[in-house]
């Protein structure tokens, strides 16, 4: 719920909150909980292994869970313009100024 509502205080900042975007919200804030929970049991070199039963040694399922969770992180970010590229492709576009010859052209025509 602490992500939640953090996530929520940065899109009504930026505008950038509606009501039919709360469950995208959810999936947003439920990703970066687990992205921060995999981050947690990553602490130390020794985390990023662990041991088969047959006593070899594999890389942790944390790590593919971190990696899943930050992507998904930045893709549903990406939808509310939380990075500089989404950001800018958010912005409005300025209004081109009409051609005042291509105008007076038009009106004689």
């Amino acid at each position: 719920m602490e992500r939640f509502k953090w996530a929520c205080s940065i899109l009504i900042q930026g505008r950038r909150l509606y009501a039919s975007d709360l469950h995208l919200v959810a999936m947003f804030a439920g990703e970066l909980y687990t992205y921060e929970l995999a981050s947690r049991n990553l602490q130390t070199p020794a985390d990023h292994i662990t041991t088969t039963p047959a006593g070899g040694d594999k890389p942790s399922p944390w790590i593919q869970i971190k990696n899943q969770a930050l992507k998904n992180v930045k893709e549903l970010g990406a939808l509310f313009g939380l990075d500089p590229m989404a950001r800018e492709r958010m912005k409005p576009q300025a209004k081109e100024e009409p051609d005042l010859l291509e105008e007076i052209l038009n009106r004689y025509q």
